[in-house]
């Protein structure tokens, strides 16, 4: 039998009608097949007696029978309900206004946006009935300079519609590379299609060039003003979409040749984005069809989902091709710590980036076992440790420069412990990657991994040790005594297992994990580990190598103060807590299902079994916390003045620059969120007047707190 092409299976699916009647044959056939009874009316009687939300069902109806049931009776689900008004087929070739072209254009953009942020295709793309006739789309022709303009304006929605295809052909071929989760952040399922039968790039292009130049056309006519206008937004979506697609196909190509091309054109749609004017287009509701999921292939009912509003979709729209356009700028990193701090502001960003960047972002840092494909691992970490640590130049120089090596080092020595660190960074290389590509999952992904990897620096740390202390063995005084050495590489392990440490603990108050009843216990934990890491940092910073450049000291100088302000202020969130639990003003829930201790091991478990920072036991934090009578008055002035040395700190790190902080990057964001810390303790030093000075004292108001300008610090506010 001769195999048909794939565009009749889709207009087979298109043209099928479930609601169709039975042949006679069928009838007959029906009468070998076993009786049915009806049992509609008994049901109808027995949900008289239920309340909203029971259920019977057998004893082997589990929760995952449950999840993937569907609704009878829903007619985006239950394939079998006879639907009482059947829409009349469309006719793909019909001839449509100039503002209910754009309006369908508008959509689609809508429709894009929704499967990018984690929808089905059968609920927002695919409910354009345009897409499942592309082969006949394929068939047709652009029309030329003499066509009747309805001819052109349909030629130019028949491109559109291509254009749009061959875009989400592209972001789904990104997606199905495995950078994020599946139904956790993007549903790659095709429900039965594919992108397989569509004209190449070079076709497209083509079509989209012909439709600027019909539409520039039209423009020269004599139209009238209404119309002129209208032409003016359909070639505003046409460039629009024009430009995207060639983003999209340089963004495509390996080892991010052609980033600054994509750059380019990036830049060209967020000018052409603030041209655009959503009034004109006029909604035409036929062409999208929200029950096309009974037609498709689909192995779980759909999710039940809204639509945003074209207003807010080009919004989302715009924030897209800014963060592609930060990306396109991933390469030219001035140092390893600016390139850590844009992947740290990267993945922290709100509104949190989508899955597209986040996975486009990924697949550029990281491929062929290189660096952008291009730089080795072990030569970035070593890059990373210089600017971090700073240990001796002749530590980190090649075994075929021994000018750098003194001349008092046994070279057979030096080739052993050489060969040591170069082991060591082998070891260490994928693990190092994660630690960038984490930033490319989403917030409570992050967190996960986060929590999973921190037992494995502690290993690192360890064995990092153990190639400090063969360097160290080089170095002997004339007695043959081995010198007092710092512990360069574990130092510079240990920054990096702080870090991950310290975010684990925010991204609790980022992703609402902690109860109001927790916050003391946070950030008491919180306050100690920031003291770990202000030791560590002054650690390094009095033996850091000073014969090299200033870099190092940049590092060490910006986030000392940051650092002692987070520090500063976690203290006096901690004392704040301490006041409004003991004078009775901050309603907290009781615990009913465990305690205190119990809580306390739950939320530190990950860090119980580190060697450092050491992991504080429950009882010591009893022993801070606890008190029987607490002298509010002068704790309001310890609070004060915890507030305002960390407002301080933060002020003069508004005053470095870019390359002070190590953010050339993300320096705008960087600067958005001090700013944002700052106006957290500006409105609790505010708040501080709503804290009642005795625990006995009257009328004393109820306070509340909001994270309202930082996710990771609350203000205290007055119910």
């Amino acid at each position: 039998m001769q195999q048909q092409p794939l565009g009749y299976l889709q207009e087979a699916f298109t043209d099928l009608n479930i609601n169709m009647s039975t042949t006679e044959e069928e009838q007959q056939q029906e009468c070998l097949l076993p009786q049915w009874k009806d049992i509609t009316s008994f049901l109808d009687e027995a949900t008289n007696d239920f309340d909203t939300g029971q259920l019977v069902h057998l004893q082997s109806f589990t929760l995952f029978d449950a999840m993937g049931a569907i609704e009878i009776m829903d007619p985006r689900m239950d394939t079998g309900m006879v639907v009482d008004q059947t829409l009349p087929r469309f006719d793909v070739q019909k001839r449509l206004t100039t503002e209910q072209t754009l309006g369908i254009m508008d959509r689609l953009v809508t429709c894009e946006m929704a499967w990018i942020a984690g929808n089905s295709l059968s609920q927002t793309v695919y409910t354009c009935i345009y897409f499942h006739h592309i082969d006949t789309l394929n068939k047709l022709t652009m029309p030329t300079l003499t066509s009747e303009m309805d001819d052109i304006v349909y030629g130019v929605l028949r491109t559109y519609i291509l254009a749009t295809m061959k875009c989400c052909q592209y972001i789904w071929a990104e997606m199905v590379h495995g950078n994020t989760y599946e139904e956790e952040d993007f549903i790659s399922n095709l429900f039965g299609l594919n992108f397989d039968n569509q004209h190449s790039d070079v076709v497209i292009f083509n079509d989209l060039d012909a439709s600027v130049l019909l539409l520039k056309h039209l423009l020269n006519t004599n139209t009238s003003d209404t119309h002129k206008k209208t032409i003016e937004a359909l070639l505003n979506r046409i460039e629009i979409r024009t430009a995207y697609l060639v983003s999209l196909v340089y963004l495509a190509q390996a080892e991010g040749s052609h980033l600054s091309k994509a750059k380019v054109k990036l830049t060209e749609i967020v000018q052409l984005l603030d041209q655009v004017d959503l009034s004109v287009g006029q909604e035409y509701p036929e062409v999208f069809d929200p029950n096309i999921n009974r037609k498709l292939t689909a192995q779980t009912p759909p999710r039940p989902i809204e639509l945003a509003s074209d207003t807010e979709s080009f919004k989302e729209f715009g924030l897209l091709i800014k963060r592609l356009m930060s990306i396109c700028t991933v390469t030219e990193y001035p140092s390893i710590t600016s390139l850590m701090n844009f992947f740290l502001a990267f993945g922290s960003h709100r509104p949190y980036p989508d899955a597209f960047s986040r996975s486009k972002l990924n697949t550029l840092f990281f491929h062929q076992k290189r660096i952008f494909g291009k730089i080795s691992v072990p030569q970035v970490i070593l890059a990373s440790i210089k600017e971090t640590v700073q240990p001796p130049s002749w530590w980190l120089s090649p075994l075929v420069n021994h000018n750098l090596v003194p001349s008092e080092i046994n070279p057979a020595e030096f080739m052993n412990a050489h060969d040591t660190l170069k082991a060591y960074l082998e070891r260490i290389s994928l693990v190092f990657v994660e630690f960038f590509k984490i930033n490319c999952h989403n917030r409570s992904r992050q967190r996960r991994i986060l929590c999973k990897m921190v037992s494995e620096w502690e290993i690192l740390q360890e064995e990092a040790a153990g190639v400090d202390e063969v360097f160290h063995a080089l170095l002997k005084d004339k007695d043959g005594n081995v010198l007092d050495t710092p512990y360069y590489f574990s130092s510079w392990a240990y920054n990096l297992k702080l870090t991950m440490i310290e975010k684990i603990l925010f991204l609790g108050f980022e992703l609402d994990l902690y109860g109001a009843h927790e916050y003391i216990m946070i950030y008491w934990y919180v306050q100690c580990v920031l003291g770990s890491r202000a030791y560590l940092l002054e650690r390094i910073y009095n033996y850091a190598d000073q014969s090299t450049t200033n870099d190092v000291y940049n590092y060490l100088s910006a986030n000392q103060s940051l650092t002692h302000a987070r520090k500063k202020l976690s203290e006096a969130m901690l004392k704040i807590f301490l006041v409004v639990k003991y004078s009775g003003q901050f309603d907290q829930r009781e615990r009913v299902f465990d305690d205190e201790k119990t809580r306390y091991v739950h939320r530190f478990k990950p860090f119980a079994k580190l060697m450092s920072p050491p992991h504080p036991s429950y009882g010591m934090f009893l022993e801070t916390v606890r008190v029987s009578d607490l002298d509010i008055p002068a704790l309001l002035d310890i609070i004060k003045s915890d507030l305002t040395e960390a407002k301080k700190t933060l002020e003069t790190v508004l005053t470095m620059s870019a390359e002070e902080t190590n953010t050339e990057m993300c320096h705008d964001d960087f600067k958005e969120e001090i700013k944002n810390i700052v106006r957290t303790i500006v409105a609790n030093s505010i708040g501080l007047n709503y804290i009642a000075r005795s625990k006995d004292q009257e009328n004393k108001p109820t306070v509340d707190v909001d994270f309202k300008y930082h996710p990771w610090f609350p203000i205290i506010k007055k119910m």
